[in-house]
This record gives C-alpha cells, sequence and structure tokens, in this order.
C-alpha cells in the first residue's frame, strides 16, 4: 500500500521496509516484490546481483514466477554470469509448472541449442501447449517449425494455420523473447 499510495500517502522507505521485512521472513511473494524492486531499481538502487538473489530464494520455495524471472536473468546474464544452462533448468521448473511463458522459452533454448542439446523436436514439443493457449510467439515459432519440417513433419498446411493464428492475434516478426542480438 506504501508503495502505491493505497491509503497512505505513498512513501518508498516505508514500502520497501514491509516488503522487505515479509521476505526475509521466507514469504515468496514478498521475495519475487524485492526483487523486481531492484531489478527495476523501484524505490531502491536499481541492483540487478540482489535481484537475482531474491528471485532465487523465492524460485527456490518453487513459485513460477521466480523461476521465470531467474531464467531470463541467467539466459541475459543481468547480475549473474550469463549461463544458459542454468537458464533452462529454472524455465524447465516454471514449465513444468504450466507456465507459458517459460514453456515458449524452454523450446527457443531447445530450438537454438543454448544451454541444451539442440532439438527442435524438443522446441516444438514446448512450444505446442503455449500455443494452443494463444501464445503469439509460440504459434509463430510453431508455424516456423513445419514450414521448415524442423522437429515435426514439414506440412505447409499446418504451418499457414499457425501462422494466420499469430498474425490474427497481432503477431510482430520482430518481436521475439528472448533471441540475442
Amino acid at each position: 500500500m506504501y508503495a502505491n499510495g493505497e491509503g497512505v500517502e505513498q512513501n518508498d522507505a516505508e514500502a520497501e521496509r514491509w516488503i522487505r521485512n515479509a521476505a526475509d521472513q521466507g514469504f515468496a511473494a514478498a521475495q519475487v516484490t524485492l526483487a523486481l524492486m531492484y531489478d527495476e531499481g523501484q524505490g531502491v538502487p536499481q541492483d540487478h546481483a540482489k535481484a537475482a538473489q531474491w528471485f532465487r530464494k523465492a524460485a527456490a520455495q518453487g513459485h513460477v514466477g521466480a523461476q521465470l524471472n531467474l531464467g531470463l536473468i541467467y539466459h541475459a546474464g543481468r547480475g549473474v554470469k550469463r549461463d544458459d544452462a542454468e537458464a533452462a533448468q529454472w524455465f524447465r521448473k516454471a514449465a513444468e509448472q504450466g507456465h507459458t511463458g517459460a514453456q515458449v522459452n524452454l523450446g527457443i533454448l531447445y530450438a537454438n541449442g543454448w544451454g541444451v542439446k539442440q532439438d527442435p523436436a524438443e522446441a516444438a514439443r514446448w512450444y505446442r501447449a503455449p500455443a494452443d493457449h494463444g501464445d503469439v510467439d509460440a504459434q509463430y515459432r510453431l508455424a516456423r517449425l513445419y514450414e521448415t519440417g524442423q522437429g515435426v513433419q514439414q506440412d505447409a498446411a499446418e504451418a499457414a494455420r499457425w501462422f494466420r493464428e499469430a498474425a490474427q492475434r497481432g503477431h510482430d516478426e520482430w518481436r521475439t523473447r528472448p533471441e540475442r542480438q
């Protein structure tokens, strides 16, 4: 409430004090909130290493959002040494809990062989559920696999179906995650 000024005057220092108190007591949601504050520099000085530490504490408790964020942090090397194998482990934990973003990101790692053995069939497997649930990136990536026959049997009709689904949901070919430049 202090962070948003709801019912009290907005006060970042007071918000951080209460959130840290809960985080120190092991409350995973507070640990994630504190991690996000450090990651974004909201109410505290931006510190990606501290963000990673707090995400790790929550992720170890099974918090799916923390697991996804820790995977993203390791993939980008933000506050930690870049390590795609570590990213894959955290994406997998969140993906196995059904987090569609983690499933897409794990698929991307398999498609590119980043931190895991390159395996287009495994990439397709991880793209499938998010694509079925309307994730446009997963739909586009699955379409590309059907178009090229990588990891799935080449099928122009199936590729067109997934391209159409992604386009109808506003997919922009240049908006991808977490590709490297």
